[in-house]
């Protein structure tokens, strides 16, 4: 990744609320939260997420989902761990977790699933985690070089292997307004991306979802739109807040 860019540890709280519904969605209405830490912790980085959503269809009753999401990334981005319960208005909770390891920068590697079915899933060579990904696709906005396709490997969806496709929509340059002020991103350059997500274990020409956001040279994000295709959901940055440096020795 360029020198310019980092990750600046820190909680971002998203409101989230509808964006846009097709005409052939069953979606009306759509509230909710997302509370999002991603920090520093010597060996790696930490990414702790939980969501909080209500969904309100055309006919019947409101829907409630809420998730939690935890997982840690290696530095030279060579092992990960990932952990995910999931929750819904019926009281069903479910877990994920598991463990993944490539074999050298560039190679491929295998995850472990380890709840809640034992499983193994190859990964090819050239599959980034998350947080490595992030660092790559920021890299390349900064040195003008999107679009790119990379493979990703986060154990938190349904499918194994995702293709990501990032696409860039604008460059902006440091100082242009955000939707909070913060010391954290004043003054760092910005880029309005847009990634498109292809499940690659079935030949599909539509992705399953997109984002698009702006991303600060330090990895946060404001202007965040999910599109799942017959809806798209906003996530607005409400609060912005730097985490406690660690003490790495």
């Amino acid at each position: 990744a360029s020198a310019a860019v980092s990750i600046a540890p820190h909680r971002a709280i998203y409101a989230l609320d509808l964006a846009q519904a097709r005409s052939d969605s069953n979606v009306a209405q759509v509230e909710g939260r997302l509370e999002y830490e991603w920090d520093d912790v010597c060996d790696g980085w930490t990414v702790r997420q939980r969501t909080l959503l209500t969904m309100v269809p055309r006919s019947g009753q409101s829907i409630q989902s809420n998730w939690v999401i935890n997982s840690w990334e290696s530095k030279d981005g060579l092992r990960y761990r990932f952990f995910v319960r999931r929750f819904n208005s019926g009281g069903t909770i479910e877990s994920v977790r598991g463990h993944a390891e490539l074999d050298g920068p560039g190679l491929g590697g295998q995850a472990v699933f380890e709840d809640p079915v034992e499983r193994v899933v190859k990964l090819p060579k050239g599959t980034l985690f998350p947080t490595n990904y992030s660092l790559e696709m920021m890299a390349q906005a900064e040195q003008n070089k999107l679009p790119i396709w990379r493979t990703m490997f986060d154990g938190f969806g349904d499918e194994d292997l995702i293709g990501v496709s990032a696409a860039m929509v604008s460059p902006l340059a440091a100082g242009e307004a955000a939707s909070v002020e913060s010391a954290l991103i004043s003054n760092q350059p910005s880029w309005r991306v847009r990634l498109a997500f292809f499940p690659l274990d079935r030949r599909t020409p539509e992705p399953d979802r997109e984002q698009g956001f702006r991303v600060f040279a330090n990895g946060i994000v404001d202007e965040l739109v999910i599109d799942y295709g017959d809806f798209a959901v906003n996530a607005n940055l409400e609060t912005l807040s730097p985490l406690p440096a660690a003490s790495c020795k």
